[in-house]
């Protein structure tokens, strides 16, 4: 027997699936209040996708649609939107156009595909113009992607351990390349890095110098004036993340996503670039 809430959700999903009523509206057809489905209640993947193409309509005013594969399972659908739509909670004018899944093909990064990326307008793949984000049809279950997931987290490689913490680090990358700040990010992270480091391990105090006839040779060389390469790039992944440095871009999008991901828990560079990145999307 088919309940009276079940009908009622299917009219739900009836009337979004085809752009009608967005979260806070509501329509009634004969007795059943008719509303969208929301992400909590979608069970199909079109659902999932239906439900977080309104919310972010909510969110922005804008139509950024979210676009899945069938064969996607509608969790991992869902736990993508949720990042994504976390992000346009707190930045509802990013500059993102789209969300999908699409065949990455061979892409491979070592031994696993990758997971997710960020495409610009520049790439000449974008029909918004705008930022999009797509997330591998092949990847993983959302139980076997989260448990992957936590375990690079565990190991240092990401800042995040979840599939919703991935949504976020490609999100990041929407925010930084579209606001142009990837760059001042990785001149802020390597600052500090080099400051921590320092302080850390101070070099050896400069001995005097003394003439070469006493010493059978030109002199006392002089003692390192700060910390290696090797040094920063280590205190970085100890700090934030094995990824973060692999370039500038990657840096940035982990710093993000471990703001909104682990709040105040996050790293201090994690927190000073997100800053910088707030104070520029005032302007």
């Amino acid at each position: 027997m088919v309940t009276q809430a079940e009908i009622a959700r299917k009219i739900r999903v009836f009337m979004i699936t085809r752009g009608h009523p967005y979260p806070g509206q509501r329509y009634r057809h004969g007795w059943i209040p008719v509303g969208p489905v929301s992400l909590a209640e979608a069970k199909t993947t079109a659902e999932v996708a239906a439900a977080a193409t309104a919310e972010a309509k909510r969110l922005t005013g804008r139509d950024i649609p979210f676009e899945f594969h069938d064969d996607v399972e509608p969790q991992l659908a869902r736990e993508y939107s949720e990042g994504v739509l976390q992000g346009l909670d707190r930045f509802p004018d990013a500059p993102l156009g789209a969300v999908r899944t699409a065949d990455f093909g061979a892409e491979r990064r070592d031994d696993e595909f990758t997971w997710a990326h960020a495409v610009g307008p520049g790439d000449g793949r974008t029909a918004s113009g705008k930022y999009e984000i797509e997330f591998n049809r092949k990847g993983e279950a959302s139980e076997r992607a989260n448990e992957i997931l936590h375990m690079k987290q565990a190991r240092g490689a990401y800042a995040y351990g979840d599939v919703k913490g991935l949504a976020l680090h490609e999100f990041g990358h929407v925010m930084h390349e579209g606001y142009g700040t990837a760059g001042e990010a990785s001149d802020t992270a390597w600052k500090w890095a080099e400051a921590k480091t320092l302080a850390a391990h101070p070099p050896a105090p400069t001995p005097p110098r003394r003439p070469w006839w006493r010493l059978g040779r030109a002199g006392t060389p002089e003692a390192s004036t700060g910390p290696s390469h090797d040094d920063v790039r280590i205190t970085l992944m100890r700090e934030l993340s094995f990824y973060a440095v692999t370039n500038r871009h990657e840096l940035a999008a982990e710093a993000f996503a471990d703001v909104m991901v682990n709040g105040d828990q996050a790293s201090d560079i994690s927190r000073q670039i997100m800053g910088q990145l707030e104070a520029r999307v005032r302007r």
